[in-house]
């Protein structure tokens, strides 16, 4: 009898710690249509709309060195000047799917495999919703087209690690895309990609047999999904050292000035900010800890083959790098940490070094082993257990934000077609509800004209939909 019912919790437990993940990524799509436009869009396609293509190769150059997501921005401008609709919910959602398919896809190698292995990729997805704040990366239409399409491809990447996926040429192909697809969407991508392909060249190249480097077109093969990427990144971060960072002056509201533009002050601040962001709260840690431990586990079970322990090793070096050099180039660029989005991509960063050790960790030879029965759902239990804690935590503000949907969704509605109506050189402009997990625009209310020189986020709304005057109000309670 006992063991009926071991073998029955054997076979319901991982389809229950399947289903929560599911359940985590349904909940926070939901409220996809809430999410919504900031001044960057408007100011954005309001300059393509006048000035067209010279604007754009200008910003590829001098802003923004990002090809992949800079096109995905104008295709949706395209998208949206022929509708005349924001499609904020067709635009997130190909992003969502890129982050939900790419892990996926990295960690379960056929369609067959999808029920037995997809329980691991859809509950790091969970954990990337679940720790933090997430508006700017995953409800604002800007955001997410450069950093969620960069996560996307780092998250694959890393599953492909854990794989052992760059064992094979299409593996090591896969590999070369990944990464040429997070440097191209956002500087963070190019960073990362210059630290995690010259560490393992260096330690791969260390490790090589003499017999290797006398084989100079192996060679080449062998290492050309790491040299290309890197060779990309310098290039795109060496034009944004080039542009942006020497030439634009971003100094944002309290900014330090021993800070601003000043490399020393700003890798040494980085290190104290970047240890509050690793240890976080004593709830934070203790769904950490279990999630590593049932990653751990979950993986010896279901990989049990060998893998890269040194590509494995400085996989979660770089996301540990990348994200210390992330705060301190925001303490050198703004002169104070910002901005959201950044934290939101550090903090998936550290997921997925955590992934990274989880699969190191559950290849070492632990001198102890489970029972098959308990093996097969210690992990799983504990990944759910992880995942439950920071669900509990979420749910009240999941609850406000679905309540405030309708207003957010209407009252978009009611600013689009006012700032379309023709009979008037003015429009109205009303503040959605701010939501918890969704976010909204904070700014002050007021009217505003285009002869008078306004902020930059309302002069982008005036341009974008040919308007003179501005009334920006609080939208009222529904």
């Amino acid at each position: 009898m006992i063991r009926a019912a071991g073998r029955r919790a054997s076979r319901i437990i991982p389809v229950l710690a399947l289903l929560l993940p599911i359940a985590v990524i349904l909940l926070h799509a939901g409220l996809i249509p809430a999410g919504n436009w900031r001044g960057d869009e408007y100011y954005h396609f309001a300059m393509l709309k006048e000035y067209g293509s010279r604007y754009l190769i200008d910003r590829l150059l001098t802003w923004s060195p990002r090809p992949i997501s800079e096109g995905f921005l104008y295709l949706y401008y395209e998208l949206v000047t022929l509708a005349r609709r924001p499609l904020v919910t067709p635009f997130l959602l190909v992003f969502w799917a890129m982050l939900v398919l790419g892990s996926v896809c990295g960690f379960c190698p056929t369609r067959r495999s999808l029920p037995r292995c997809a329980t691991i990729p859809l509950s790091v997805v969970a954990m990337f919703l679940l720790r933090h704040p997430i508006d700017e990366l995953f409800y604002w239409p800007m955001g997410a087209a450069a950093y969620l399409a960069a996560l996307s491809a780092l998250t694959f990447l890393t599953f492909l690690v854990v794989r052992g996926g760059p064992a094979t040429s299409r593996g090591r192909l896969a590999g070369l895309a990944a990464m040429l697809v997070a440097e191209g969407s956002a500087e963070i991508g190019a960073i990362f990609v210059c630290c995690f392909a010259p560490l393992l060249l260096c330690l791969e190249g260390m490790a090589m047999p003499r017999a290797a480097w006398r084989r100079p077109m192996a060679l080449a093969r062998n290492t050309a999904w790491l040299v290309v990427p890197l060779a990309a990144g310098l290039y795109l971060l060496h034009l944004l050292l080039l542009g942006r960072v020497t030439k634009a002056s971003e100094a944002q509201p309290g900014a330090s000035a021993s800070l601003y533009h000043h490399i020393g002050p700003s890798i040494l601040a980085a290190a104290q900010q970047f240890g509050s962001e690793l240890t976080g709260s004593a709830n934070l840690s203790v769904s950490v800890g279990l999630f590593f431990a049932g990653l751990a586990l979950a993986m010896r079970q279901s990989l049990p083959g060998a893998v890269s322990r040194r590509q494995l090793a400085v996989l979660a070096a770089a996301f540990c790098i990348t994200a210390y050099l992330s705060i301190a180039a925001a303490d050198y660029q703004f002169g104070v940490l910002c901005c959201e989005r950044h934290t939101t991509f550090r903090q998936c960063a550290l997921v997925l070094a955590i992934v990274a050790l989880a699969r190191l960790a559950a290849d070492l030879d632990w001198g102890w082993r489970l029972r098959a029965g308990v093996a097969a759902i210690a992990g799983p239990v504990l990944v759910a257990l992880s995942l439950s804690i920071l669900s509990a935590a979420r749910m009240p503000a999941l609850v406000a934000d679905y309540r405030a949907v309708p207003a957010m969704t209407e009252t978009r509605r009611e600013n689009w077609s006012s700032g379309f109506d023709k009979r008037s050189p003015a429009m109205l402009f009303a503040l959605p509800p701010l939501g918890r997990i969704v976010g909204g625009l904070g700014w002050p209310t007021g009217d505003y004209a285009l002869s008078e020189h306004p902020p930059w986020n309302i002069l982008g709304i005036l341009q974008f939909f040919g308007k003179q005057q501005l009334q920006v109000v609080q939208a009222p309670s529904r």
